[in-house]
């Protein structure tokens, strides 16, 4: 699948970038660039808030401007579209399980495409059929695909999807994003982006940026390594004696499962974390700790009260067909910070003072 020419050239047509705003700078921890979720939700987010009797006596002194995701999303859905070489007006499909989690994300891009001008269809991969070198979901012809199907859940499920990993192979329709985005959202490629030796091939300006904003990251092996202060070290022993210095965690994983913040996680737990992630099958990285960043939120609470209370958050900007547009943040106790994991999310919005009359 990584060898198939998905028929355009940019394998990351749409991505959302986790990042932590700190004192020190931003840093972005993943690049969730298979089938992220988000879009949608922030979009929904936005018209709830501002709909909120508190939000809206809050605008009548501030200015609150959001960045609309969708419009974005779409434009690049048919740039690519047009670039795969299609000419029809085109039907959309947004193809992933039926029981995943993250539908509703699903139903209100959908909605949105069909506002906007789109037939739209939510399918399963399971489900859709090639018909003549097409790709249909019941009588519907998807000509886009909008893939939130994970690939690694779609590797194990090869036997009841062959008409859909057929279909890409034979480009029965443009599938959006690519399998090749896989060999950047890997978490493992950050261990290649943060190894100046490695990036000889890029300009001064765009190594020094790449290692600026990335944490320094390392696939988990036995072997030495250098530091960024320039030591050279073996790694594990390294890791294994500063732990509240990393993050152990799987690099083909998401929803924050199995990630293993040194700083919270006793010596013998993290000593067994760090065992398996060297004779584990699957790669594991290990990241540096970037300090999370903390702000006060309200608190609604189920009697009805609201307090203030500090809480860890990222930003999530969503790049869409080149273009940053939108973001949601999300907040947690914990400094996993992840709605599947339990944490929760927001939107997001430029506030200025209004100008006095």
């Amino acid at each position: 699948m990584l060898r198939t020419d998905p028929g355009y050239d940019n394998p990351v047509v749409w991505t959302r970038l986790d990042a932590f705003p700190t004192p020190d700078g931003i840093f972005f921890l993943e690049f969730n660039h298979d089938a992220p979720a988000g879009v949608g939700y922030s979009a929904a987010m936005t018209e709830i808030y501002l709909d909120l009797p508190i939000v809206r006596r809050f605008a009548e002194q501030y200015v609150l401007e959001s960045d609309e995701p969708r419009p974005a999303l779409l434009a690049a859905l048919l740039t690519t579209y047009r670039d795969f070489g299609g000419q029809e007006h085109p039907n959309i499909g947004i193809v992933d399980w039926t029981d995943v989690r993250t539908s509703a994300d699903q139903i209100i891009l959908r909605d949105y495409f069909i506002r906007e001008g789109y037939h739209a269809v939510i399918a399963d991969p399971r489900e859709v059929e090639l018909r003549d070198g097409r790709l249909y979901a019941g009588d519907t012809r998807l000509d886009i695909v909008y893939r939130r199907v994970v690939t690694s859940e779609l590797l194990t499920r090869l036997d009841e999807t062959r008409d859909f990993t057929t279909a890409y192979e034979i480009r029965a329709a443009c599938f959006i994003n690519s399998f090749r985005c896989r060999v950047s959202e890997n978490k493992a490629f950050f261990a290649f982006l943060t190894d100046p030796s490695q990036l000889s091939f890029l300009s001064d300006e765009a190594r020094a940026t790449l290692l600026k904003h990335l944490p320094w990251t390392r696939i988990v092996a036995e072997q030495h390594t250098t530091l960024p202060n320039g030591q050279r070290v073996d790694l594990c022993e390294h890791v294994a004696c500063h732990r509240a210095a990393f993050v152990l965690k799987p690099a083909d994983a998401y929803g924050g499962t199995n990630v293993y913040v040194g700083s919270e996680t006793d010596d013998a737990t993290w000593e067994q974390a760090l065992r398996r992630a060297v004779r584990d099958d699957a790669l594991w990285v290990v990241q540096q700790r970037v300090a999370t960043p903390v702000e006060t939120f309200p608190i609604h609470h189920a009697d009805g009260t609201f307090t203030f209370e500090p809480m860890k958050y990222n930003a999530n900007p969503f790049y869409l067909g080149g273009q940053i547009a939108g973001a949601v943040v999300r907040t947690s106790q914990s400094a996993v910070i992840n709605v599947s994991a339990g944490g929760g999310s927001i939107p997001t919005f430029t506030v200025a003072p209004r100008q006095s009359a």
